[in-house]
């Protein structure tokens, strides 16, 4: 690989928990909840990517990169409920293009965005954050900014997620 091609793995774990009561009857994965008593719930949506991009357009201070996104997901849906337990787990593959924009502000400074996403008739996947990264060495580098996480499936089971979070990340270059 040269600076064209560039490789990347991501480890982006989601994560939740949470009580509180329905207001009616509701069957979730083959049990039944009562409503107006306590439900604990958790939530786990783990992502692993792996993205593939080629450097289209590069300046002294611009950076251009687009292509493909392996994207494996892991959820899990879990409620509990005086001696009731249900859990949904499902784990798939996402394919999804792949696109990062980079501006160098400063020496060691650069803003990015940076996109996954996917939309089809059958449901979407759109992974979006604007960060600023801060190369540390030539080889570490951390980051923060803001991340949007959308999507889902609609069929016999409508099923969708929107998640807004600031982001901090560190990485290794080699």
């Amino acid at each position: 690989m040269n600076h064209r091609h560039s490789l990347r793995f991501v480890y982006a774990p989601l994560g939740f928990s949470g009580t509180g009561a329905f207001g009616q009857q509701v069957r979730f994965a083959g049990s039944t909840f009562a409503p107006g008593s306590p439900i604990d719930s958790e939530y786990k949506f783990d992502s692993y990517r792996l993205t593939y991009r080629y450097l289209v357009h590069e300046t002294e201070r611009w950076r251009w990169r687009i292509g493909a996104t392996a994207f494996i997901r892991d959820a899990r849906v879990e409620l509990r409920q005086q001696g009731v337990l249900a859990s949904d787990s499902n784990v798939g593959f996402v394919p999804l293009l792949s696109s990062s924009l980079e501006y160098d502000i400063a020496p060691r400074w650069t803003a990015l965005l940076d996109f996954d996403g996917l939309v089809s008739t059958q449901g979407r996947a759109i992974d979006a954050a604007v960060k600023i990264r801060y190369d540390i060495t030539d080889h570490w580098f951390m980051s923060a900014g803001y991340r949007v996480f959308e999507g889902g499936v609609d069929n016999e089971r409508y099923a969708f997620g929107w998640y807004n979070f600031a982001l901090v990340s560190v990485g290794l270059r080699f």
